[in-house]
């Protein structure tokens, strides 16, 4: 079975800067997972990509306990924490581009963290999240500066 990247990467732009962030991240996260032949993974980011590309609310991360490590669990349910104060602050209208890149790649890291077979996957789409992150927490002082 394959999945249709190629039709979802010809979709209308959503005029939502935090949705078609978002879409550009799904729809590209679901291009590798089919090129690497996991078929459930990308399905998954495929249909977030989908749901963006039509202005639709795109789920949060989310994660099974029962398949991580107490380690692995620590670390993504602080992770999403983060995430999600920066959302409850709405950071992602004010900058919904690196939001867009946080949300998806804590989706890749819990996808590959769950998933086990590569640690540099892991580690990829973990740092990618720790860098966006990062970002945003350098952003946040100067925006409210400005708010001010």
């Amino acid at each position: 079975m394959t999945v249709n990247t190629a039709e979802t990467r010809h979709l209308d732009m959503p005029s939502e800067p935090f949705q078609r962030a978002l879409y550009q991240q799904y729809a590209e996260l679901a291009l590798r997972e089919a090129e690497e032949g996991n078929v459930t993974s990308a399905e998954m980011f495929n249909r977030n990509a989908r749901l963006a590309a039509a202005g639709k609310e795109v789920p949060f991360p989310h994660f099974q306990d029962t398949y991580l490590l107490s380690d692995e669990l620590s670390d993504i349910r602080k992770g999403k924490k983060i995430l999600q104060e920066f959302f409850d602050q709405e950071v992602y209208r004010r900058m919904p581009v690196v939001s867009a890149r946080a949300q998806a790649m804590l989706d890749c890291w819990i996808e590959e963290q769950m998933q086990g077979v590569d640690e540099g996957d892991i580690a990829a789409c973990r740092q990618a999240f720790e860098r966006a992150i990062a970002f945003l927490n350098n952003e946040i002082p100067a925006l409210i500066e400005k708010i001010k």
